[in-house]
């Protein structure tokens, strides 16, 4: 008989924690956007916008979904969660746009097949953005980088535009859809 290693998805997940104040409160809606790919093609997108009437700014965030953009170097270097937000909807770099919309089309994608995030309990996506090391260079890669305070945790740079790929998006989050998959086991190669 071949043995083939074989993992599933743990019973519950003691690293959720409650970071539904971040989703609370915002007036969502779907805006759309003409954005210009790096190729110069036009790419139009529509994704969920926030606004938070007490602080009176916009925000990458999807309340349903509980996913959220927000900057990589506050949460990596220096234990924050900040929210990328803009004074008007039409604030948001491209960049940040394409990168937000790609991981929704992941997320739902995994979603259809039954699991929501990236371990199938829900844990809030964080989009990171401005992916960069200690001395805030931008490192031109993007990568999950795990469970981080209760979100799942995708970053990506702004050396590059690994977000309007649609594919680069998927291969990070799938690398958090292994991880959470594989509790227990040697995660390395």
């Amino acid at each position: 008989a071949l043995l083939v290693p074989s993992s599933s998805f743990i019973e519950d997940n003691s690293e959720i924690t409650d970071n539904s104040a971040y989703f609370e409160g915002l007036q969502t809606e779907y805006e759309t956007y003409e954005l210009t790919l790096g190729t110069g093609d036009k790419r139009t997108v529509t994704v969920p916008i926030s606004y938070n009437p007490k602080t009176g700014l916009y925000y990458l965030v999807d309340p349903e979904r509980k996913i959220a953009a927000g900057s990589y170097p506050d949460m990596a270097f220096h234990y924050t969660i900040n929210l990328t937000s803009a004074s008007s909807k039409d604030g948001f770099s491209e960049n940040n746009l394409f990168t937000y919309d790609s991981v929704i089309k992941v997320w739902d994608f995994y979603a259809s097949h039954g699991l929501k995030s990236v371990d199938g309990f829900g844990t809030p996506v964080f989009v990171a953005l401005g992916y960069c090391d200690s001395s805030g260079n931008d490192i031109d890669n993007a990568c999950y980088f795990g469970i981080n305070r209760g979100w799942a945790c995708v970053a990506f740079s702004e050396a590059n535009r690994w977000g309007n790929c649609l594919d680069m998006v998927g291969h990070e989050f799938t690398h958090g859809v292994t991880r959470e998959s594989m509790r227990g086991m040697i995660y390395s190669n």
